[in-house]
């Protein structure tokens, strides 16, 4: 209440003052109004990090406009919206807590929401295949094969690392390929690197990419358990967040001959799966479908 009545009579000085600056701080309010009364909608189609994302962009762009305004416009302008300043700063604190804090700390703020998606793959258990001694599930999503697991196959190249060369990682993560090498494995064994399109129909397979986390992750309805095995920084020659972070490759480059390569990341800090380039001389795990 404080808060509106402070904008509101901070709104009606400045239009009396100037009508520019008004209506500025009036597109302001109605875009608050608007981000407390859709955040339901945007939780759902855009996922966690959206509303403390949008709440610390628009704190920066409100303190960078008050500093502007005491200097150069109105120092009533810039006092007006210290209170809107802090609010937001408040909101977007509170989402990072939601986000990165330790559990039971805050209440979830999605309790209110679908606790699984409206829409998800379709998915067939298909008979396990055993390659090179090993076992490895088989399901179809889609219309799509894949396996269930992650690779674990030496190509004979060298480029199949266990995370920090330890076997029993291998076992339980699967291996950690070069983009070069992945392809040559998964071709070795008569499959085949899945394209940016196919993962992208995963991923898109759910409301939001949340969803697809807790869906394809091991453990997931789908079965297609995606693990945390880490990856391995060709640039510095180190392993890296293993349990934290599970990397896989697609078999689509970014630009031709340009060296990046467009793979699929599922992060437990955040709880989702995004998209992103990487390094063809990287280590991450591979999945082969046909």
């Amino acid at each position: 209440m404080v808060l509106l009545l402070s904008v509101s009579g901070g709104l009606a000085w400045q239009a009396l003052e100037t009508k520019k600056l008004g209506y500025k701080l009036l597109f302001l309010f109605l875009f608050q109004f608007a981000l407390i009364a859709l955040r339901p909608t945007f939780l759902i189609a855009f996922g966690k990090a959206f509303p403390a994302l949008l709440c610390t962009v628009l704190a920066i762009a409100i303190a960078i406009y008050c500093i502007y305004s005491f200097f150069r416009i109105s120092k009533w302008a810039a006092i007006v919206l210290i209170p809107y300043l802090v609010y937001i700063s408040y909101l977007a604190v509170l989402n990072f807590l939601f986000l990165f804090g330790p559990p039971g700390v805050l209440p979830n703020p999605q309790d209110d929401l679908p606790l699984e998606s409206a829409t998800e793959p379709t998915v067939e258990v298909l008979d396990s295949v055993l390659i090179k001694g090993q076992t490895y599930p088989v399901i179809s999503i889609n219309g799509v094969v894949w396996m269930a697991a992650n690779l674990n196959y030496d190509p004979g190249t060298g480029g199949g690392l266990c995370y920090e060369n330890d076997t029993l990682n291998c076992q339980t993560y699967g291996r950690l390929y070069t983009w070069d090498d992945a392809q040559k494995a998964c071709a070795e064994l008569g499959w085949r690197l899945p394209t940016k399109p196919e993962w992208d129909d995963l991923r898109s397979s759910y409301d939001n990419d949340n969803f697809a986390y807790d869906g394809l992750i091991q453990g997931g309805k789908t079965g297609f358990n995606a693990v945390l095995g880490g990856s391995f920084n060709a640039q510095t020659g180190t392993f890296e967040e293993l349990g934290q972070l599970g990397n896989y490759w697609s078999a689509t480059e970014y630009k031709q001959g340009d060296g990046y390569i467009w793979k699929y990341a599922f992060r437990s800090n955040r709880g989702f799966v995004s998209r992103d380039l990487y390094p063809k001389e990287g280590g991450c795990s591979c999945r082969c479908v046909k």
